[in-house]
């Protein structure tokens, strides 16, 4: 089954994907952590033993339980009833083995009402937990029975001391996945604290916000997060502290399957990125990429650049290997962008042309803050037009209106010329005054105090 996109520090968003993930990166011993209320429809619990396979939950017209607990997990989760009765038909017909593995029972029961409410009611004592996000998000906790409260409040320590959590930083971790104490913390959390910590070389203040974004990751064996180390040094160069900045970027690459990591390496191939160093330059600056749907997200943004815009094969991927960021952006997005630049009054070779020394001008939008005033001093204060201007000096963009306006103000102040603006933008303070100014760096200090004073 193929895998569907992941986005940074986002749930995986449907039961059958997160199962796929789950069987090709065997995660077999944490399949529930992979299960969210959102995905309780599609859902595909695997069997007992032996190769998971799809299996359907119990349909919501099956449920067994008292009115009494649908009213208890109503009133302190803010779901409907509509939404209680779903939640509770999956629940009553899924078990779990000794290894944490989920199962369809043959015999579906009730929930307890009391196990139930112990369950709520821990989670309510603990800072920071929102209960109707935990509850979606791990709605499997309620099927455990209250005698799992001793093992909660076990691994509840020792995440907290292990990363030195602090306030209701647990609260928040354990909304987004609860099913974390669920799993011995010393055989399962530890262990990938320890791997990200010592062969990754990340700090622990690193490694709490990676927790904080994506949770999940404490479910994830080091030797799963090893093994895709090595696909990508073996792939694309990939060193190992450079993969713990990767992975502190984008946390969920640690799960990814090697088919999927050398599925994104062939698509950049064959579309022209084919050297090494130009390859690592993608994935190290921009590893959601690895994740995404190639034909679904991937193809469409390709296809809009060479066909709508008229772009050469060669400006996408210099996009692709020095802004590849570019393309986690939606396909409105980047439309919405180009229609901006557009109606500056760039012809299609004007916009060939800022594109090239511009990759990353799709990810901003002109006809907006900061650029907006930029544009508007360009030609207010500069008396130089965007639409002739920007296909020569696109970097302009980048530049802070401040700096911006000190420096053209000065240079027409001292009545020098204005013209090639990233070259006198881009130099040094002493530079600019000396160069392009025709003055000294202590008359551009007063200027720009005078300028800063008059607000």
């Amino acid at each position: 089954m193929a895998e569907r996109a992941v986005g940074s520090g986002s749930e995986f968003q449907s039961g059958r994907l997160a199962c796929a993930i789950a069987r090709a990166t065997e995660w077999r011993s944490c399949v529930l952590a992979t299960l969210s209320w959102r995905s309780l429809s599609a859902s595909t619990l695997p069997a007992m033993s032996g190769p998971a396979e799809p299996a359907e939950p119990a349909e919501p017209a099956s449920v067994l339980s008292t009115d009494v607990t649908v009213s208890l997990v109503e009133k302190k989760t803010q779901l409907s009833k509509a939404d209680v009765l779903r939640l509770f038909g999956a629940i009553e017909g899924t078990g779990f083995n000794a290894s944490g593995q989920m199962y369809r029972k043959s015999n579906p029961q009730p929930l307890d009402y009391g196990d139930v409410k112990a369950i709520l009611e821990y989670f309510e004592g603990i800072s920071g937990v929102r209960t109707e996000r935990l509850v979606r998000n791990s709605p499997f906790v309620l099927g455990l029975p209250r005698s799992v409260l001793g093992t909660f409040d076990e691994n509840k320590r020792y995440v907290e001391e292990m990363l030195e959590l602090r306030d209701a930083e647990l609260g928040k971790i354990i909304s987004s996945n609860a099913y974390i104490l669920t799993r011995h913390a010393g055989a399962t959390a530890r262990p990938c604290v320890e791997y990200l910590m010592g062969t990754l070389g990340l700090t622990k203040d690193e490694v709490r916000s990676i927790v904080l974004r994506f949770p999940r990751i404490l479910l994830l064996s080091s030797a799963k997060m090893e093994d895709v180390r090595v696909v990508l040094r073996e792939m694309v160069g990939v060193e190992g502290e450079e993969f713990g900045r990767m992975m502190y970027k984008f946390p969920p690459l640690g799960g990814l399957s090697a088919s999927k990591l050398k599925a994104a390496r062939d698509w950049l191939v064959a579309r022209g990125i084919k050297e090494k160093e130009q390859l690592r330059s993608v994935v190290t600056k921009f590893p959601q990429f690895l994740s995404h749907d190639l034909e679904a997200k991937m193809e469409p943004i390709v296809a809009y650049l060479r066909r709508d815009l008229g772009l050469p094969m060669d400006v996408v991927a210099r996009a692709l290997t020095t802004a590849p960021d570019l393309f986690g952006r939606s396909l409105e997005t980047i439309k919405r962008n180009a229609e901006a630049v557009r109606a500056l009054g760039l012809t299609d070779i004007d916009l060939t042309r800022y594109l090239s020394a511009f990759p990353g001008g799709l990810k901003i939008d002109v006809s907006k803050e900061p650029y907006k005033s930029k544009l508007v001093f360009l030609e207010g204060n500069l008396g130089q037009l965007p639409k002739m201007t920007l296909p020569v000096h696109p970097m302009y963009l980048t530049y802070g209106h401040a700096r911006i306006a000190s420096r053209g103000l000065f240079l027409q102040e001292k009545g020098r010329s204005t013209n090639g603006v990233t070259a006198w933008l881009s130099a040094s303070d002493d530079v600019f005054a000396e160069k392009f100014a025709r003055s000294g760096l202590e008359e551009y200090a007063a200027f720009r105090r005078r300028l800063d004073a008059a607000g």
